[in-house]
């Protein structure tokens, strides 16, 4: 009787193991032990797989969702035979498309493919998951003899950086600086009984021309309206506008009364293609600073950050100053004009 509950309680386990069982091998059914390994698990060695053109060349993980993944399992965690490490390295293969996951921080956003959960916290929900893949500033120390220019991106500041044939170089912006000067003394008019607003001055690279009618947002660059009138640029591909500055210093101020300031503006305008009509750019206006009646001398700088402004191939670029005034004078203002946008 005894050995018939035996074989019976034994002939259930191995019904349930191969029923239950969640780990497979590839033709494989016995487990060996690797003694002193550095490897918690070698296939590495096993001549079958070695010898065959497509049996047992991947280790298959399980798919989650990381925004539902909500708690790491086990228990205990964090003493020496329970976790110790807080999951400290733990890989999954993600079939998320945007969100953050559940648990822990996340670095951007989550896309498909394989993340690691980083801890160096001693809590369980203090990590943070990172993609495979992406290339950190401090990766870049390990690559051997890198040549002069090579340009890598950093997912961790969101940057750009390359090597100057003697260190890392950071570009925090990731992008390009288009640089105006206006090179010579520029004038700014207004006569109040036509307008409020001066002429506008066009600022090149280093040169610079004074439009001959009061400023407009709309600006028609045919013909003979101003002399020296070409300082726009061409987009060479598509970019994005992120950041806008400008900076003016005062020469002298002539006419301005005590009953009101003058200021002084930044615009970006954009022509399209084939076109030499410019219209002003909306959120690119930099109020650049005011002067006081009578003020002879002033310097002020103003910048426009965070932007999110679009750029497109073919189209040109122009930027322009001109002053307002509150009060009811002819006010002349003379000044250097410079400024710089940043294009992604």
């Amino acid at each position: 009787m005894n050995t018939k509950i035996k074989y019976l309680a034994l002939s259930f386990l191995m019904i349930t193991t191969t029923t239950f069982g969640q780990v497979r091998i590839a033709d494989d059914v016995a487990n060996t032990v690797a003694l002193g390994s550095s490897a918690f698990i070698d296939a590495s060695s096993n001549t079958v797989f070695n010898s065959s053109t497509n049996k047992g060349k991947g280790l298959l993980f399980p798919t989650v969702d990381l925004t539902t993944f909500t708690s790491f399992g086990g228990t205990p965690i964090g003493i020496p035979t329970s976790y110790p490490n807080f999951y400290d390295g733990f890989i999954v293969y993600n079939t998320a498309t945007a969100g953050v996951a559940g648990v822990g921080s996340t670095q951007g956003t989550l896309s498909p493919g394989f993340w690691y959960y980083e801890n160096k916290t001693r809590t369980i929900t203090g990590g943070i998951w990172r993609p495979e893949g992406g290339l950190q500033v401090s990766d870049t120390l390990s690559i051997k003899n890198p040549n002069k220019g090579i340009v890598v991106y950093d997912t961790i500041t969101n940057s750009v950086n390359y090597y100057n044939g003697t260190k890392w170089i950071n570009n925090a912006s990731g992008g390009t600086i288009i640089p105006f000067a206006s090179g010579k003394v520029v004038e700014m008019q207004i006569n109040y009984s036509k307008s409020l607003s001066s002429n506008p001055v066009l600022i090149g690279f280093g040169n610079s021309s004074a439009y001959t009618s009061a400023y407009a947002t709309s600006l028609n660059l045919t013909g003979t309206t101003c002399d020296g009138m070409n300082f726009a640029f061409d987009a060479p591909r598509n970019g994005t506008i992120t950041s806008v500055s400008a900076t003016f210093s005062l020469i002298a101020l002539s006419n301005c009364s005590t009953s009101g300031n003058c200021t002084v503006y930044a615009q970006l305008f954009e022509a399209k293609v084939a076109s030499n009509t410019f219209t002003a750019i909306a959120n690119t206006k930099v109020t650049v600073g005011s002067f006081t009646p009578k003020q002879t001398t002033y310097i002020a700088n103003k910048v426009l950050s965070g932007l999110n402004v679009p750029v497109t191939l073919g189209n040109r670029y122009l930027m322009v100053f001109y002053t307002s005034t509150s009060s009811k004078d002819n006010v002349l203002v003379d000044g250097y004009a410079s400024a710089g946008i940043t294009i992604q």
